[in-house]
């Protein structure tokens, strides 16, 4: 087994975790969002220490790191305001995740170069199209706030499989390998 940094295993962990999350939220869909909104809040919080992080250690590389800051703190607000006020989680989640879809989105956009360069090109690609379909679910979101309310469970099980992915392939990439 390759020699492996922390980061490598904290994106794969939050990719794992994400997964399962998203399955959990398609087989309860009705009691789900009731259920497990601290646990929201929990992957909320460790997405945004994970881009933080991430900032920290690639900070002088240009703008891609200064986005995971901006995403990092965003998720960090997000989960707390989870953790703080279940009883308002629907609508933090109805309101809020779209928005912490898109920043998280726009990051690992705006990191696609740097995955090329240390994965691969098909870890790019991959990047691509998950960040692109996380963008249209987010968008999505937005436009019809009353079916993200009805589907929310749905849609966010499905963009949390998407985001887990992402992390599972960057987290088992040459990213978390120690140099």
């Amino acid at each position: 087994m390759k020699n492996r940094s922390g980061f490598g295993w904290m994106e794969l962990v939050t990719g794992i975790l994400m997964i399962l999350l998203g399955i959990l939220s398609f087989l309860e869909p009705s009691e789900f969002i009731s259920g497990l909104i601290y646990l929201y809040g929990i992957i909320a919080v460790i997405t945004g220490i994970v881009d933080i992080v991430f900032f920290m250690k690639v900070s002088r590389t240009g703008v891609g790191p200064a986005v995971s800051l901006i995403t990092g703190t965003i998720s960090l607000m997000a989960g707390i305001m989870l953790m703080i006020a279940p009883g308002m989680g629907q609508w933090i989640i109805a309101f809020l995740f779209p928005l912490w879809f898109i920043t998280h989105c726009v990051s690992g956009l705006s990191h696609a170069g740097l995955i090329r360069n240390l994965a691969g090109n098909g870890a790019f690609i991959a990047t691509l199209i998950l960040n692109v379909c996380g963008l249209i679910l987010s968008v999505m979101m937005i436009i019809s706030p009353k079916y993200a309310l009805v589907s929310t469970s749905w849609m966010i099980g499905l963009f949390l499989v998407v985001l887990g992915i992402g992390s599972v392939i960057i987290g088992c990439s040459a990213i978390g390998e120690k140099r």
